[in-house]
């Protein structure tokens, strides 16, 4: 085990809560209370002394050695009584002939020696007579921890350019602990509120995740050293289970990060199977410069823009740059490229799986892939579930199932697998926008409407869940409100005020028909390559020949979006054509 740097015996690795847990039980046998310490005092800083005055009583002479036994008389006296009790410890008579010296030739010696024997005795007579008796009591004293989230870590005197730390050193720590079976691991990355200056309130975030626990931390960088505050405190009324402090240098911020995995994962599943030793030990690299660049393109990624996707990229590349080996950088990379350009995701997977077949995260992406570009559907689902036995608590990999579940009509287990993916990560805008999609291609709009308002509610800027609510919104025949959350963030979508205020006026004029031949419009004007949304244009205006013509255009150009198209409402009406059944059998989606 490593040192705690929170200790107070230098070199030497102290369990501080077993230390504390069995100091307060001595207290309670000796009848020590908060309002007075009579015979153990706390010393800060430093550790515990035995208070009670104590005198030794013992005979002289060659009769001390008996049998290899040491007979030890020890007199403590309290306020009005005085009791004398035989202590009796086996010795072998070198070690104590040559104690006995020591014992008479230092007074401060001899009384600590018989105070730590009587603490030692005691305590084991009280652990031995007790703790099955009150094992229940202990039980309920100690909050049952089951599931926890691990908060953004705070950065202490952090710029601006090193948010990617904190946000990535809880989503690595979150990634090693998914491969603990028995603990349901959650992300909070999402939570701006709790990302800002201030005490953040623990057991209110705890309730609002609905976990027993949250791991909060800080970082404190300087030059190239780190320091790594850890605490985990209980929902329940807020105390901290444990914490731990690490200083290190930057190139061994894996040290920090395998202390304090297997310090949880021991703590919360003390009977852990081999294979989830071997993961929780696992490091990715050994290259502290490759591991940064990493965290950044993950940062970057997560945003979920085209600048962010583009910056992740290049961090990615300079992280498998600095290590040929780093199988998650190479993840990374397929994960940008599946949005950016997907044409050189699938190389870049196999790499990674190359480097080492057991990453869910790296299984997960190649569903994905096999799903959206290559529509390998029964591959894409063996490579989801895979994802998810490897890595239960990898909340993406729910997401991604849940969305293959969707585009094959299996809309209940869709359903089932996002609030999975919503228990894992549920602050998470993302998550919540997609179980309102899974919703409105179950035709429940108005649920669709509620979830993807709580995705805003958490970013307000998030654009799936803006589309999604427009969408919802037309289905119910809510025209005037579709038209507001399709305006409602123009800059996402790259309209100007012209364009804004053109869509308004045909609105105005001609209704929804009217608005959707402007976009139609709009589209052409800008030569925008989009076969799978004009063809639910040309649905929802009634034109089924114009929308038929752009689906089968989107089968041949490999559009992404095709995918949907068994369960996307707007195309109800297609449904009776026999080409739109026949486009489904093409596509492997017919029932």
């Amino acid at each position: 085990m490593r040192k705690s740097t929170g200790s107070s015996w230098p070199d030497t690795f102290i369990e501080e809560n077993n230390l504390t847990q069995y100091i307060s039980a001595l207290r309670k046998v000796l009848g020590d209370d908060r309002h007075g310490q009579r015979y153990i005092e706390t010393v800060a800083r430093r550790g515990y002394r035995f208070l009670a005055p104590v005198r030794q009583v013992r005979d002289e002479g060659p009769d001390l050695i008996v049998e290899n036994r040491t007979s030890v008389r020890v007199v403590v006296k309290e306020e009005k009584e005085e009791r004398e009790e035989e202590i009796t410890v086996r010795l072998d008579k070198a070690p104590v002939s040559s104690l006995a010296q020591r014992l008479h030739s230092n007074a401060f010696t001899r009384y600590l020696f018989v105070s730590l024997v009587l603490i030692a005795i005691v305590g084991s007579v009280y652990f031995v007579q007790t703790r099955l008796r009150q094992a229940p009591a202990l039980a309920l004293a100690k909050p049952v921890v089951h599931s926890i989230a691990v908060l953004p870590f705070k950065l202490v005197g952090a710029t601006d350019k090193e948010d990617y730390l904190g946000a990535g050193f809880a989503d690595m720590l979150i990634a090693r602990l998914s491969h603990v079976k028995q603990i349901s691991v959650r992300s909070a990355r999402a939570v701006q509120s709790y990302n800002g200056s201030g005490q953040r309130d623990l057991v209110a975030i705890a309730r609002e995740l609905n976990v027993d626990a949250v791991l909060d931390g800080e970082i404190q960088k300087s030059n190239e050293r780190i320091r790594v505050t850890v605490q985990l405190v209980s929902a329940r009324d807020g105390d901290s289970l444990w914490a731990e402090r690490f200083d290190e240098e930057f190139k061994d911020i894996f040290d920090a990060q395998d202390a304090i995995t297997m310090r949880v994962a021991r703590d919360l599943a003390p009977v852990l199977t081999k294979e989830e030793t071997q993961q929780l030990a696992k490091r990715y690299t050994e290259n502290a410069a490759a591991y940064e660049a990493y965290l950044k393109g993950r940062y970057f990624w997560s945003k979920r823009t085209t600048e962010g996707i583009r910056k992740g990229i290049e961090y990615f590349q300079e992280a498998i740059d600095k290590d040929p080996d780093f199988a998650l950088g190479y993840v990374g990379l397929a994960d940008a490229y599946l949005i950016d350009n997907p044409s050189r995701a699938q190389s870049v997977l196999r790499k990674a799986l190359e480097l080492d077949d057991t990453l869910g995260e790296a299984h997960a992406s190649l569903g994905f892939n096999r799903m959206f570009y290559q529509r390998a559907w029964d591959d894409a689902e063996r490579e989801f579930k895979l994802a998810v036995e490897l890595s239960p608590n990898y909340a993406i990999a729910h997401q991604w199932y849940a969305n293959y579940l969707a585009v094959r009509g299996r809309l209940a287990e869709a359903k089932a697998e996002m609030q999975k993916a919503l228990e894992l990560d549920p602050l998470s805008p993302n998550m919540h926008a997609d179980l309102g999609q899974i919703h409105y291609f179950a035709h429940e709009y108005d649920a669709a409407i509620g979830q993807c308002g709580k995705a805003l509610e958490i970013d307000p800027d998030f654009l799936f869940a803006h589309q999604y609510l427009f969408a919802a919104y037309a289905q119910k025949g809510m025209y005037r409100e579709a038209l507001e959350e399709f305006l409602n963030a123009p800059s996402k979508a790259g309209y100007t005020p012209v364009t804004v205020t053109a869509f308004r006026n045909a609105y105005a004029e001609s209704g929804w028909p009217g608005f959707l031949r402007a976009r139609l419009q709009f589209w052409k004007q800008r030569r925008y390559n989009y076969p799978v949304h004009m063809a639910i244009v040309y649905a929802e205006l009634g034109d089924k020949e114009r929308a038929i013509e752009q689906l089968e255009r989107a089968y041949d150009e490999g559009d992404f979006f095709l995918a949907f198209i068994k369960v996307e409402p707007m195309l109800d009406d297609l449904r009776s054509d026999p080409r739109f059944g026949e486009l489904l059998v093409r596509m492997k989606l017919a029932t």
